[in-house]
């Protein structure tokens, strides 16, 4: 049964009891006065009391407890034509008594008003239809039951620190903000909810441990769906990212799981370097490049249960010939270099003679 969420009143001046007493559960003695612990209103037909539910829900019988000698109507949201139509049109029960009378049986207030056909909604409404200007409502009651539950889906599915994440849902309540938790970050973005209680929002992963994190999308009225996103790992920094034999590299990761042991590979060389992992599953390490053949090299990042790669690559050593190798003082020397750095001044230094 749905008989409760958010309740208030419009068009018009309202008067007597809490609103709140029309979703209460609790009927009005039969016969009682008009204004008698009841939401009334004089004059006018505008007014009306709407009720929110805290979801969508598939309405199938109403119970109406209002004054005896005027008409009401139930109004129900279309949510497809985003529109109020009429669930009931609730019936004067003048020749029943005066005062307050249930609808539809007065002389039980169990008995349900079975509804033409099912409505799928998320709010309701009461209003006058006719009557002697007097009009008053103690209790409204729908029953029914949720007729659909939250989703979300998220793009993509996996990927390192730093991926834009897109997460949509739907079924959500309308209107509302929704928060989303990924992993261990409480809150790491919201948005609000459309009419149809879908939305659309995107947050960057941040950094986290590697493993599959889920992901929770919440409303105020705590309506919950979660799915799941698999953070890989990711080698973020080489530098530099080339060089000679002989040079230091500094190498930084994310991803990788916490508080292990991380390896590194370079080229032909296993692990020629390793290291704790710090909280957040990254590190940050450097090697000294040994003695390879020159060409691209692959660095490996690995711990027990991921890996991640790049490449460096491995710049011959620069080399020089001398025409002729030998000869006596005065004696004119050709030298012939490459592998330098292009369009670099170039020192010549010959024994204890710098140039």
């Amino acid at each position: 049964a749905s008989n409760g969420g958010w309740i208030s009143g419009s068009g018009g001046s309202l008067h007597g009891a809490s609103l709140n007493t029309i979703i209460d559960g609790v009927f009005r003695p039969r016969y009682i006065s008009w204004i008698n612990g009841t939401v009334y209103w004089y004059g006018t037909a505008d007014p009306y009391i709407e009720i929110s539910f805290n979801n969508i829900y598939r309405i199938e019988s109403a119970i109406v407890q209002a004054d005896d000698n005027d008409s009401y109507t139930l109004l129900y949201w279309n949510l497809d034509n985003l529109n109020w139509q009429t669930a009931w049109d609730v019936p004067n029960y003048d020749p029943y008594g005066s005062g307050m009378q249930t609808r539809p049986n007065p002389s039980n207030n169990l008995e349900r008003y079975i509804l033409p056909s099912p409505i799928v909604t998320n709010k309701i409404r009461i209003k006058a239809a006719e009557g002697d200007y007097h009009y008053s409502v103690s209790e409204v009651q729908a029953y029914g039951s949720r007729a659909i539950f939250p989703e979300i889906s998220v793009s993509p599915l996996s990927g390192p620190v730093g991926t834009k994440i897109t997460i949509q849902g739907q079924n959500f309540a309308t209107q509302t903000q929704v928060s989303i938790d990924f992993g261990a970050h409480q809150t790491i973005t919201t948005t609000l909810s459309s009419e149809k209680g879908t939305f659309s929002t995107t947050f960057i992963v941040d950094t986290q441990p590697s493993c599959t994190k889920v992901i929770t999308a919440r409303d105020i009225l705590d309506n919950v769906a979660t799915t799941c996103f698999k953070i890989t790992s990711r080698i973020i920094l080489v530098s530099p990212i080339s060089g000679f034999i002989g040079n230091i590299v500094t190498i930084s990761g994310v991803g990788f799981a916490e508080n292990s042991t991380i390896f590194i590979d370079f080229g032909t060389h296993q692990t020629i370097a390793s290291m704790i992992t710090l909280p957040h599953g990254t590190f940050v390490i450097t090697f000294t490049v040994d003695t390879q053949p020159p060409c691209t090299k692959t660095i490996t990042a690995r711990d027990f249960k991921e890996i991640a790669t790049t490449i460096f690559r491995l710049i011959p050593e620069p080399r020089i010939t001398l025409t002729p190798s030998s000869g006596i003082v005065g004696t004119t020397v050709t030298i012939e270099g490459e592998r330098f750095k292009p369009n670099t001044h170039i020192t010549i230094d010959f024994g204890t003679n710098p140039n």
